[in-house]
């Protein structure tokens, strides 16, 4: 059985906890409404013909071969879109998050036809957001907090999930084995 109608599944890696903590200050700093904790998304938009159940067990299966993955968080970014505008945090692009991106829609191939387009590789920006559908003054006044307020730092992506949105809901997590 899919997700609910109206609500597709993602698959997304959470951060280690210095690193949330980090960015909730900076996401209760800017009065942005968070739904989950702070993740980067691998690919989203799944469900239509495929169950939790097979989601879930592709999951299980790229999670065992995955390592723990450091990250440099070194960037501010924005996006737009017809909902308005997302301020994010990103991280520096490496082969090794290349690598694991790439390993991920291999792992997910036989769901690629329902993946959103801006997650598949050559065209996804790995991000990790801070605020959402922000109209221009909510865009600046994020901006100016986050400009005094952050500074580049490092993580690890240590755990991957599947959750579900709307509503946001975390299905499933599985840790991914230390790094080393």
């Amino acid at each position: 059985m899919g997700p609910p109608e109206n609500s597709s599944l993602g698959v997304v890696c959470f951060l280690d906890e210095d690193a949330e903590s980090r960015i909730a200050t900076l996401v209760s700093k800017i009065r942005a409404q968070s739904t989950l904790p702070p993740h980067l998304s691998l690919g989203g938009g799944y469900g239509a013909s495929s169950s939790r159940a097979d989601l879930f067990a592709k999951l299980e299966q790229f999670a065992a071969g995955i390592r723990q993955l450091p990250i440099r968080v070194g960037s501010l970014g924005i996006f737009r879109n017809i909902q308005g505008f997302s301020i994010f945090l990103a991280p520096v692009v490496t082969s090794q998050l290349l690598d694991l991106h790439q390993q991920f829609h291999a792992a997910f191939a036989s769901y690629r036809h329902e993946c959103v387009p801006y997650y598949l590789p050559g065209a996804w920006v790995p991000h990790i957001a801070l605020a959402v559908h922000l109209d221009g003054v909510g865009l600046t006044s994020a901006l100016d907090l986050c400009a005094s307020k952050w500074s580049p730092f490092t993580a690890c992506l240590h755990t991957v999930a599947l959750v579900e949105h709307p509503p946001t809901n975390v299905v499933a997590t599985l840790p991914l084995a230390p790094s080393g």
